[in-house]
């Protein structure tokens, strides 16, 4: 699996002169609530699993509220995606996360789109420190 992983990373990485952030990008804190199982094609394709977030801080209209956000790849470390995507390596619930979300389709093969929810988000980047 680490093998494919590696094999995938210079497709995944995000250039190191990249500075700044796609304005439809949002920061926000949140308590990981629960995860869907990771989906066994990872590493041969690009597969999104369903992480349940509690917005703590971020915007108005999201904070108190739980969110899904689809995770490329969970089992990965984010460093694999490059250095934009922040340093966490686990999705454990009960944590507290500094996620960057977005509703613009990220490179993924499955799913095709988010589920339909209207606090539905893409994975831009993960840290338990502030991004």
């Amino acid at each position: 699996m680490r093998l494919l992983a590696g094999l995938l990373l210079p497709f995944l990485a995000v250039p190191a002169g990249a500075a700044s952030r796609d304005s439809d990008d949002l920061p926000v804190v949140a308590r990981l609530v629960s995860v869907e199982p990771k989906q066994a094609d990872c590493g041969i394709q690009f597969v999104g699993t369903t992480a349940t977030y509690l917005v703590i801080e971020g915007p108005a209209a999201l904070s108190g509220k739980q969110i899904k956000v689809v995770v490329p790849c969970i089992e990965m470390p984010r460093k694999m995606y490059g250095p934009e995507a922040g340093d966490l390596d686990a999705f454990v619930p009960g944590q507290t996360h500094h996620l960057i979300v977005t509703k613009q389709k990220a490179r993924l093969d499955a799913p095709e789109k988010l589920p339909d929810d209207p606090n539905g988000f893409y994975l831009e980047a993960a840290s338990l420190e502030p991004l």
